[in-house]
């Protein structure tokens, strides 16, 4: 239980620090982009919905909605997750973070362990060849957000 309130304060005190970065961060977000992420957030809630034995119209009509309402209530998350994005791959280029080979497989053991299985390494490696510019992604993010929190005065 400690444990948990640990790491959710931990993921609460980045999150803050982000947001300040971002805050101060000035971007042109182009209406494409905000548009496919609202399509990605559009794709969850419908699979999310499945799991639950619903569909996007079967919401719709519970929930007295329709996707243009959707969509606009979630134009503002659909925004601030872009600007994030954005904001962390500048900060990434101009502070030259880079993925070490050793990094891309450890993050890819990481996933092959949730996976479970009985052979780990062969996991490991499939995860790497299949999936290498997204775990890239992930371990750039995960270094320039703890370079930020690390560089970070303490945010009231």
């Amino acid at each position: 239980m400690e444990e948990a309130n640990e790491l959710r304060t931990k993921r609460e005190y980045e999150e803050a620090v982000i947001d300040a970065v971002c805050e101060n961060a000035t971007i042109d977000i182009p209406k494409a982009m905000i548009d496919k992420e609202i399509d990605n957030m559009l794709k969850d809630l419908e699979m999310r919905l499945k799991y639950q034995g619903l569909d996007l119209q079967t919401y719709y009509q519970y929930t007295n909605n329709t996707e243009e309402k959707v969509r606009e209530y979630m134009k503002e998350t659909a925004e601030k997750r872009v600007k994030t994005d954005l904001t962390i791959e500048e900060i990434s280029k101009v502070e030259k973070v880079e993925a070490t080979e050793e990094e891309l497989l450890a993050k890819a053991a990481e996933m092959a362990k949730q996976y479970g299985g009985k052979d780990i390494e062969k996991t490991s490696k499939l995860i790497l060849d299949s999936q290498k510019s997204y775990l890239k992604l992930g371990v750039i993010n995960e270094k320039v957000i703890k370079m930020l929190v690390d560089n970070s005065k303490e945010i009231a």
